[in-house]
């Protein structure tokens, strides 16, 4: 058996953590090791280990991997997070505080086997005299509220029990929006294969809970990441990022300041007479984590293996994000080796440039539609129609209108001069212009086929009306399906309540699906208008009206775009329309109608840049945007000596961050009592001086100083501003590994802004009084993870 995974090795911990970290069970426990040999090699088709020491050895293999998987989770759990506990501590009969005689500690009430820290998790003490084990419900209370209503709860489910097996009956809870004593709030049920939403009220050890919504068919599993968002009257319930409960609460339990504590909870259930007890899970972290954060999620797809790429980047500026190339990834791994000995040596690496890029996003053009839909046809291409050409010439004359030429003769009867009776030539012609619209047959399905370009989800629907009746006009229904290739047909996947209450009047008009749609590129989708009943009632639509009578063979599916049916009823959801059964006229009217964008993009891909200015040069990859050019000197970027102006000099790096969570690193050389600079968020500094550093909002009007704090600034050392929500905060670097944060300024006015337009990164010098600032031996800018 390998060394590192022998059953006495003192040094190995049950969760894989950090050895300076208090130990729990160590992995070489015999009672430990029986339970995951059961569970993790005879319950998951191990056939091939056949004695005990075979089983105890894949048990550990097996165990690490998933330590690994909750070390990580639990890093991304605590990123950006309000309140954090990995109740990585040694055991205890309590809970305690994840930082004692800083953070209170839980509180703890509830009936049943009590809730403890056992193997670095909070869980039930499952052991009882002569087994008679007590029955209930342990409950325990954060001692931290949130900062807002809106927030969410996060917890990762322990990825080990002893019966191997998630409890059918015994729930783990998580709760959210109570009140300060926890006898009100929003509870999330969890059980084999259930879970429930709901509120509750407490009294004593009794609950009463009032179910809001419940999913019959998932819940969650061993090393899961549950999770409780909340935002206004909004309720979801996530669990491994899928949105299992969605519920939009009409009750009117109170959103308010008052109602900002959390809990969890775990139950023994002892049942009838002789049945096997039951414990639930217990969890290896807990999270509060503010709106901001829980926001991100919601707008994103899975992008998991981007964040397991990234993940290295978080609390180090030694570590580099993962790249696409094998040659950015070597450059970027030497950078980084170098700069987390940045006070030791000269960094001397492959200089990198931008290591991450931001993915395009699926958009089309604003000639094709001003709202990012995929439509029938270009909204440019809405030509007013131009009919009914009229007029022509006529004369007027002193003696009226006679045959008769211009022409002087010269022979026979027609020499000589002729006379002209005195008349004049007018010519008056006009045109009539109108909007691209067309009234439908009655009962008409106006529809047509789009042919998607990306992949992804589908959440609303754009078409345009004309005039409206003034009176009782029909119902409109918009219509979606998805076209088979092989035979033509269409599968009705959507049908729409009745519009009518939500026009108000003619143009475009959206319908958002409650649900999204998947489709894949390349898929065609049959978008379609339904307004049965009589013509008289009826709205214009828009379209393409005159369109060229150019027949074609049916060699391909669908023929042509435009297509219709009559249908004096509604079509129900997942019919099947025949390819048969759909009309297509090639000098037919095409309705404008377009299908929305996907609304679960992936994120892009984090963004590092490193620049250690060892080519002598300034890059292009940094771009002035202030004062006289800056030099390079000895691997640093400094000012010049000599009669140069006063003022900043500001280097912008031309790759802009893909989040608004980001960092800036760097050295700083020969500091001065003039301010050298680093920049976040496009306006945010943290100003270097020998004497100190200093938070600055430095927009172009307006803004001023944030926050700052005077110690002494040494040639050498390294600084780092990070942006993460609302809270700036500058660190310095200690050793070679340990960041200690000096200043924090929180905006709690979020009076500066965020978003796409707020995500450039700069280094900056400046002069005053015929001296110069420091300069910056290297920079170092990148994304921060995403929080999950």
């Amino acid at each position: 058996m390998p060394e590192y995974f022998a059953p006495n090795n003192p040094d190995i911990g049950y969760n894989g953590r950090d050895q300076d970290q208090p130990k729990g069970i160590q992995i070489g426990n015999s009672e430990t090791l029986r339970a995951l040999g059961e569970v993790l090699a005879g319950d998951q088709g191990f056939e091939n280990t056949p004695d005990a020491q075979d089983r105890e050895y894949t048990a550990q293999v097996l165990t690490a991997g998933l330590s690994a998987r909750v070390q990580t989770l639990e890093g991304r759990m605590a990123a950006g997070a309000e309140y954090s506990d990995n109740f990585n501590r040694i055991n205890a009969a309590s809970l305690g505080s994840p930082n004692p005689g800083v953070v209170p500690v839980w509180v703890q009430f509830g009936d049943g086997q009590s809730l403890e820290i056992i193997d670095q998790a909070a869980q039930l003490n499952q052991s009882a005299p002569f087994g008679l084990v007590d029955d209930g419900t342990q409950y325990a209370l954060c001692p931290q509220a949130a900062s807002s209503p809106n927030y969410s709860v996060i917890a990762i489910v322990h990825p080990l029990s002893k019966s191997g097996k998630i409890a059918t009956r015994a729930r783990t809870a998580i709760y959210g929006r109570c009140n300060a004593a926890g006898t009100e709030g929003v509870y999330v049920d969890f059980w084999g294969g259930h879970c429930e939403l709901g509120r509750f009220t407490r009294s004593g050890n009794t609950v009463t809970r009032s179910q809001w919504k419940a999913n019959t068919e998932r819940s969650y599993n061993f090393s899961s990441t549950p999770e409780l968002r909340m935002k206004d009257t909004r309720y979801v319930v996530v669990v491994d990022g899928v949105e299992l409960i969605v519920h939009d609460d009409v009750s009117g339990f109170p959103v308010d300041g008052n109602h900002k504590f959390s809990m969890f909870s775990c139950m023994t259930w002892t049942g009838f007479f002789g049945a096997t007890p039951e414990f639930s899970a217990g969890l290896t972290g807990f999270a509060i984590r503010g709106s901001e954060f829980t926001a991100i999620e919601d707008a994103k797809a899975d992008a998991g293996a981007a964040l397991e790429a990234a993940q290295g980047a978080q609390d180090a500026i030694g570590t580099v994000v993962e790249d696409a190339t094998a040659a950015a990834t070597s450059a970027a791994e030497a950078a980084a080796a170098a700069i987390g000995a940045a006070q030791q040596q000269q960094v001397n690496a492959v200089q990198a440039a931008i290591v991450g890029v931001q993915k395009g996003l699926p958009v089309v053009p604003y000639d094709h539609c001003m709202t990012n839909h995929e439509c029938t046809f270009s909204q440019i291409s809405r030509d007013r129609d131009v009919t009914g050409l009229s007029g022509g010439v006529s004369t007027t004359s002193g003696s009226g209108w006679s045959t008769h030429d211009h022409v002087r003769g010269t022979t026979g009867s027609t020499t000589g001069d002729r006379t002209l009776d005195p008349h004049s030539h007018n010519d008056s012609f006009s045109v009539s212009r109108s909007d691209p619209t067309y009234l439908p047959a009655q009962n008409s399905v106006e529809a047509g086929f789009v042919r998607v370009q990306w992949s992804g989800g589908r959440g609303s629907v754009v078409y345009a009306l004309g005039t409206i009746p003034s009176s009782s006009p029909n119902p409109i229904y918009v219509l979606i399906g998805r076209m088979n290739p092989d035979d033509g047909s269409v599968l009705i996947e959507h049908v729409s309540p009745d519009q009518t209450a939500a026009i108000s009047g003619p143009g475009e008009q959206i319908y958002n699906l409650p649900n999204e749609l998947v489709f894949e590129a390349n898929e065609s989708v049959w978008l379609a208008i339904h307004q049965p009943g009589p013509t008289s009632s009826q709205r214009q639509l828009v379209g393409k009206i005159n369109n060229a009578s150019v027949p074609r063979e049916g060699l391909l599916y669908p023929p042509q775009i435009a297509n219709r049916i009559i249908s004096s009823s509604v079509i129900s959801e997942q019919s099947t329309i025949a390819a048969t059964s759909l009309t297509f006229t090639p000098a037919a009217p095409l309705v404008w109608i377009g299908i929305g964008q996907p609304t679960n993009l992936p994120l892009p891909e984090l963004v590092i840049y490193f620049e250690d200015f060892s080519s002598g040069a300034i890059p292009p990859t940094l771009s002035r945007q202030e004062g006289a050019a800056a030099v390079v000197v000895s691997g640093a970027i400094m000012l010049p000596g000599g009669l140069i102006d006063n003022g900043r000099r500001r280097y912008r790096v031309t790759a802009k961050m893909a989040r608004d969570d980001h960092e800036v690193s760097g050295q700083i050389r020969t500091p001065t009592t003039r301010p050298a600079y680093l920049r976040v968020r496009s306006y945010v500094d943290v100003e270097v001086r020998s004497t100190g550093v200093t938070l600055a909002y430095r927009p172009w009007l307006g803004g001023g100083v944030l926050a700052s704090q005077d110690f002494a600034v040494s040639s050498g050392d390294v600084f780092k501003l990070r942006a993460e929500g609302n809270v700036f905060t500058v660190f310095k670097l200690t050793g070679t590994e340990t960041w200690t944060p000096v200043l924090t300024y929180p905006d709690t006015g979020n009076a500066i802004p965020r978003g796409s337009a707020y995500r450039y990164t700069e280094l900056g010098l400046s002069r005053a009084d015929f001296g110069n600032s420091g300069g910056w031996e290297f920079i170092l800018a990148q994304d921060l993870p995403d929080p999950e």
